[in-house]
């Protein structure tokens, strides 16, 4: 087998190849490191740097063909194992040998934002399609800009409206959307792959050069349920049918997701969404409730739920009452069942209107003298979003067991006679299903038999590894499933091209205390702030 260094400048120009014969890498020879969908994640190995001309950032592609004495052009067969940055390139002036690191293409995403400022309600596809293509229009490398390997799932994603996002949060957001798809990240071919979950790698004890170490089984981190933290909300008021109004303090918004049945027990995770908005959805049809001021008009009223700020409805606000200003209101009715999911409400690029006000109101249809008011105070809007839900709201719809309906109501108030428009207007519920589908990534129960599985050659990625147990005579034991987490590839002087499957393992506790100190860190802050407001 040989092999060879594929070499591109950091914008993805082309340079050059260095192959087996030209580049002085050390007898240890290279470790790529992948994911069991083909993801790269990183690369190591010691050369002299001056025998690779391997500059900072640099693109690098690892390719392996065939020793093969009759193939003389070695432009040919040539096959990509790994493609990444490179983020430790040696020293260039160093006589000896230097370590060189490359980690996967997916790190270019977590590095570079989303300025489109809109994409439009479509296809899951059709989005993640356009934000590759504009990520790669001058941004990213042009190689990137490859998306055949992601299928059609027919799935709509609501309009996308990024606000300067990174690239990896907005295809995370995309990707959750999805049931059945897990992660996405980069191969060795600069293609866009997606974990779904799929593939078997088939292992038989009895084929030669292959060997299983089996491993201590570990248990560091149970999660079997995930709380969302989804933001910080103000000071609800609230009256019951012939009382007084009452007070729920500002809080953060909670949302838990189903538990696992599992074996090991109840273990929750407490998690912040960053963009909260990302994660509701919206509800209703809005209504012109023109009794509330008959002088006033509403025009395209359809253009509030468009998923398009840009285009707005048009208020009149008319002379109906005596005074300067006038109120016009736009109402929504939704079920019962979808109020208990009531989070919130979206406005977007209001313009003429003095003041706006949100109200909320759950009753009994048969007799709508019981009911339950409630609005949340003050009315601020931040960034186009007002929360005001929570489990404590919910509680307070559902302490009356008679009420089944509920109507939103938003009131903009201006000046008499005159004139405002709205882009965007609607409630907005707790998004369940795309929380569900988040909330079992971080799912963790203890793995059944950890090994550590050696196979001659280059295996195909997959996400399940298939195990034939042998006796020392080869009668079969038995054949397990065991989910891969990791795939290596080793090609050194003594292992010329061997794979290594990390089957049914968790990290070590070193690593995962280490993972646990930093998504504290970083989460920590926006915990306070969801709890305990900025």
């Amino acid at each position: 087998m040989r092999w060879r260094l594929r070499i591109y400048s950091p914008t993805g120009a082309y340079r050059y190849d260095r192959t087996l014969d030209q580049a002085e890498v050390t007898q240890a020879g290279l470790t790529m490191t992948l994911e069991p969908y083909g993801n790269c994640l990183e690369a190591n190995f010691s050369a002299k740097a001056s025998s690779l001309g391997i500059g900072d950032r640099d693109i690098v592609q690892i390719q392996t063909r065939p020793s093969d004495p009759n193939v003389t052009d070695d432009t040919v067969l040539w096959t990509s194992r790994f493609a990444g940055i490179a983020v430790l390139s040696g020293a260039r002036h160093a006589p000896d040998a230097t370590g060189f690191k490359l980690v996967g293409l997916k790190k270019r995403l977590e590095e570079v934002d989303v300025t489109t400022s809109h994409y439009p309600q479509q296809s899951v596809h059709t989005t993640i399609s356009q934000v590759i293509a504009h990520l790669t229009n001058g941004r990213l490398p042009a190689q990137m800009n490859n998306v055949t390997q992601v299928p059609d799932p027919s799935v709509t994603a609501g309009a996308l409206h990024p606000n300067y996002q990174s690239g990896k949060e907005v295809l995370d957001k995309l990707v959750s959307l999805v049931p059945g798809w897990k992660s996405w990240g980069y191969n060795a071919d600069f293609q866009l792959v997606i974990d779904r979950g799929e593939g078997v790698v088939s292992i038989d004890e009895a084929v030669l050069g292959t060997r299983i170490e089996w491993t201590p089984s570990g248990s560091e981190e149970l999660i079997t349920a995930v709380r969302w933290l989804i933001g910080n909300r103000p000071k609800v008021l609230y009256a019951f049918t012939g009382m007084g109004t009452y007070e729920v303090l500002p809080a953060g918004i909670v949302s838990s997701s189903s538990s696992l049945n599992s074996a090991f027990g109840y273990a929750a995770k407490v998690l912040a969404l960053t963009t909260p908005r990302d994660y509701l959805k919206p509800s209703g049809t809005p209504v012109h409730a023109s009794a509330a001021n008959p002088g006033s008009s509403v025009s395209n009223i359809s253009h509030l739920a468009d998923d398009n700020p840009s285009t707005v409805a048009g208020i009149n606000f008319g002379d109906y009452s005596v005074g300067s200003t006038q109120t016009v209101e736009v109402r929504w009715d939704i079920s019962m069942t979808e109020a208990l999911d009531l989070l919130g409400f979206e406005l977007q690029n209001a313009q003429g209107a003095t003041f706006v006000n949100v109200g909320v109101i759950v009753y009994q249809a048969s007799d709508p003298a019981q009911f339950l008011d409630f609005y949340p105070s003050p009315t601020e809007f931040k960034n186009g979003l007002l929360l005001f839900g929570g489990p404590d709201i919910r509680a307070l719809m559902q302490a009356n067991p008679l009420y089944d309906s509920c109507r939103i109501t938003l009131s903009i108030t201006g000046p008499t006679n005159g004139s405002a428009t709205i882009g965007t207007a609607r409630p907005l519920l707790v998004d369940r299903v795309t929380l569900e589908r988040l909330a079992s990534l971080y799912y963790r129960e203890p793995s059944p038999d950890p090994a550590t599985i050696r196979l001659p050659g280059f295996v195909t990625p997959g996400a399940t590894a298939s195990i034939q147990r042998r006796t020392l005579d080869g009668s079969l034991i038995e054949t397990l499933s065991r989910p891969v987490q990791k795939i290596e590839y080793r090609i050194s002087a003594r292992e010329y091209g061997d794979s290594y499957l990390h089957v049914g393992q968790r990290d070590d506790p070193e690593a995962s205390a280490l993972k646990a100190v930093i998504e504290q860190r970083d989460n920590q802050a926006t915990l306070n702030a969801v709890r305990y407001g900025p």
